[in-house]
């Protein structure tokens, strides 16, 4: 819980979703919304990169409803890596060709009942029957979460 929300550990990601179970349930959309920005900014990549809000700068304000003497009933937070790491790990695992048909390295933090849970997936742009991105995408967490010295149980 500390890596995840008082530390930058997970800055390399993006946020899709999260859901809070406090008193009440807070439910945060981490894509972007074009109505806040004026039309240069929302058109320009060097000023918004990504379709989604990046974890980094949403963590401080649930970390901020999270806080405080009771445990949270729940939390879920839905992790998208950030589109150049996804193409890097790729590339790394000399599978450049699986770049066309992978929209997405994600990872799902879901906190019930005193457990943590972090199941990873991968997000397909286009169907195929290849399936070693998972594969490869597994194994790459795995080396993150042992190189930031988080603890874990591999279920299957």
């Amino acid at each position: 819980m500390a890596k995840l929300l008082g530390e930058d550990v997970f800055d390399l990601f993006l946020l899709e979703q999260a859901q809070i179970q406090m008193a009440v349930t807070w439910e945060i959309d981490g894509r972007l919304n074009q109505k806040f920005y004026d039309s240069e900014t929302w058109k320009d990549p060097s000023l918004r990169p990504y379709d989604l809000t990046e974890w980094k700068s949403i963590r401080p304000h649930c970390y901020n409803l999270i806080r405080g003497r009771q445990t949270p009933a729940g939390f879920l937070f839905v992790l998208r890596l950030k589109p150049e790491l996804t193409s890097s790990i790729l590339e790394k695992a000399g599978q450049d060709q699986l770049k066309a048909f992978v929209s997405g390295f994600l990872v799902n933090i879901r906190y019930q009942e005193g457990n943590v849970q972090i199941v990873t997936a991968v997000s397909y742009s286009s169907f195929t029957l290849d399936r070693s991105a998972g594969e490869i995408w597994d194994k790459a967490f795995v080396r993150f979460l042992t190189g930031k010295k988080i603890d874990f149980d591999l279920m299957q």
